[in-house]
């Protein structure tokens, strides 16, 4: 090839190519943009390349061919509400889910087998109960009220009410949630209160008990009335009242009075000898209450079989505490 040909295939060649890159740069930037404005985005230096096209940016400054993801798109990664994977480890716990309550192991329900009633059975009611008693390591009070009782057998359901942490006679009581403490027991009589209310136990209530039935029988150990301080001296407590008084016995309320005792004597065990009185002056005592409940259903008919039964004690969010069968 002669140098004149060289030259002019050198001329050519350039014109050639030149006006191919004119064409290509040159038709985007007739659109009024910004050549600028063309160049591809920022690598991040974390990531692959996303396209083709920008491995050639660096010489041409141009993104020409489509994303391979437009053709081959990545998998989702399905991540469930919340915004935890599924094969997250997190811990989960046993309870979320479970059946048992988490008063389970800590209460005991009981059923006085000795008494068999059938189930709607009439004035039987006042006779039938179970027992409810709290494991004495717990280190915290258990509240009964909501707690429900059930029959898996009939679908017979009962919720415990509310009671009266310190009844007084002659007057109106105002009912509260009932809490259980370690090691205490609440008696659960399906009928009727002999007082009007559930209560707690306490020492003076004996009293009360000596014209009133309770079920089971109410134990109570009342102050003795030799115990309480006489008048001041001097007064007519004689040797034969002070000999009354000192064997008179517990939880007994003198009403009739004896002739063969001094007004003063007669007065003095009147006054000392009655529920109110008891309350007024020992509620502050030392072991005034008694480790124990007496709550009532208020049924006229016994709830349980007397025979091939279960009775299950739930929860306040319906989660199963203990279960007695017989």
């Amino acid at each position: 090839m002669t140098p004149k040909n060289t030259i002019l295939f050198f001329i050519i060649f350039t014109v050639i190519v030149g006006g191919g890159v004119w064409f290509l740069v040159g038709s985007k930037s007739d659109s009024g943009q910004n050549f600028t404005e063309n160049l591809p985005p920022a690598r991040d230096p974390n990531t692959k390349n996303k396209s083709i096209g920008s491995f050639f940016s660096n010489f041409f400054s141009l993104n020409l061919f489509p994303s391979t993801t437009d053709f081959f798109p990545l998998p989702e990664i399905n991540t469930p509400i919340g915004g935890q994977s599924p094969n997250s480890n997190e811990n989960i716990s046993p309870e979320t889910n479970s059946a048992f309550s988490s008063f389970k192991g800590k209460i005991r329900l009981g059923y006085d087998r000795s008494t068999y009633y059938g189930y709607g059975d009439k004035d039987a009611a006042d006779q039938e109960y179970l027992s409810i008693q709290t494991e004495s390591g717990i280190t915290e009070k258990i509240r009964l009220t909501g707690l429900t009782l059930k029959s898996a057998i009939t679908g017979v359901k009962v919720e415990i009410g509310r009671g009266v942490y310190l009844y007084f006679s002659g007057t109106i009581n105002s009912p509260q949630d009932i809490y259980l403490g370690p090691g205490e027991t609440a008696y659960i009589v399906t009928g009727r209160s002999p007082l009007g209310v559930s209560l707690r136990v306490n020492k003076c209530l004996g009293y009360l008990a000596k014209n009133q039935n309770f079920t089971p029988y109410l134990y109570s150990d009342c102050p003795a009335v030799r115990n309480e301080p006489l008048p001041k001296a001097p007064n007519n407590l004689n040797d034969k009242c002070l000999d009354y008084i000192e064997n008179f016995p517990t939880c007994t309320t003198f009403t009739t009075g004896e002739l063969e005792l001094s007004p003063e004597c007669n007065n003095f065990l009147i006054e000392k000898t009655t529920y109110s009185y008891c309350v007024q002056a020992h509620k502050n005592d030392k072991g005034f209450y008694q480790a124990n409940w007496r709550i009532y259903l208020s049924r006229d008919e016994t709830l349980w079989k007397s025979k091939r039964e279960t009775i299950e004690l739930l929860d306040q969010n319906g989660k199963l505490i203990d279960s007695v069968s017989y």
